[in-house]
């Protein structure tokens, strides 16, 4: 059963509806109902506890790419950022390795004029080769017709 509550003002603006009160509702609750809301409350807390932290991380992440824009932007010419991003459609790791690149050079010597598509293809060749260096090379190493499977002697028997 349900009942309307008002307020100490009397306002209809405040009224709201309530569960009856029966006499369980007066009553404390037992020890093991309390342990059951500490825990309820405590999960609650702690899953409101890790969206707030994803969210945060969330934010910072994107924080920091919008920073790698801003100082790619500063270091590369119109070209060679839309050439990068030509590359990044289809291979976005490498796009990933180059920036990675062209940020660590600036952050430890300063251009003196900013990348061109000439200066842009070098890096991508640079980082292609320590790519392929990365990767490694498979060598086969074929039977030659003068080696023999026969050293037992198999059509001696």
């Amino acid at each position: 059963a349900w009942f309307r509550t008002k307020t100490d003002h009397g306002s209809s603006c405040c009224e709201s509806y309530c569960p009856a009160p029966s006499a369980a509702m007066g009553e404390k609750m037992d020890a093991s109902e309390e342990a059951a809301a500490r825990q309820m409350a405590q999960q609650m807390q702690s899953q409101q506890d890790q969206q707030a932290q994803a969210e945060e991380k969330k934010q910072q992440m994107e924080q920091l790419q919008e920073q790698r824009r801003v100082m790619l932007r500063q270091i590369l010419e119109p070209a060679a950022a839309e050439r990068l991003a030509s590359i990044g459609l289809v291979k976005p790791e490498k796009k990933q390795l180059v920036e990675n690149f062209i940020l660590q050079q600036a952050q430890r010597e300063s251009f003196a004029r900013k990348i061109d598509e000439n200066v842009l293809k070098q890096i991508l060749e640079k980082v292609g080769e320590a790519e392929e260096e990365k990767k490694g090379k498979i060598q086969f190493q074929r039977k030659r017709h003068d080696d023999s499977d026969d050293d037992y002697g198999i059509e001696d028997l």
